[in-house]
């Protein structure tokens, strides 16, 4: 869902890129371009952390993102994105989940979230 969102918005930017290379104008607000650039970026580090969520590394990132897709208009498809956000927040705080996190990295040698915190 987050992936084809953003392809949207690839799309959008460059015809909205090739308009403008042809001398046509391009009827956007400033705070309309500003707003879709936050949100590509937005989600393409939701799908970044969600990656590396689905391999145990990075529960700080995924829990930022659990939170970005929680707030209206930030999150892809509202009616489903906060739901599933609120649901995701809900697994990564939870203590067992986030041992498993630590025991991942451990093994992996990697610092762990708590080894990054203390330095």
């Amino acid at each position: 869902m987050l992936s084809v969102q953003s392809f949207g918005y690839a799309i959008a930017g460059i015809v909205a890129l090739a308009m403008l290379a042809l001398g046509e104008t391009v009827d956007a607000t400033l705070f309309g371009i500003c707003f879709a650039v936050v949100h590509f970026f937005a989600m393409i580090f939701m799908i970044q952390s969600m990656r590396h969520v689905r391999r145990l590394q990075g529960l700080r990132n995924g829990r930022i993102a659990a939170g970005l897709a929680c707030i209206p208009f930030i999150s892809p498809a509202i009616w489903i994105g906060i739901p599933l956000g609120i649901w995701l927040s809900v697994i990564l705080f939870k203590d067992d989940v986030a041992a498993a996190f630590h025991e991942t990295n451990a093994e992996d040698g990697e610092p762990s979230v708590a080894t990054e915190a203390a330095s």
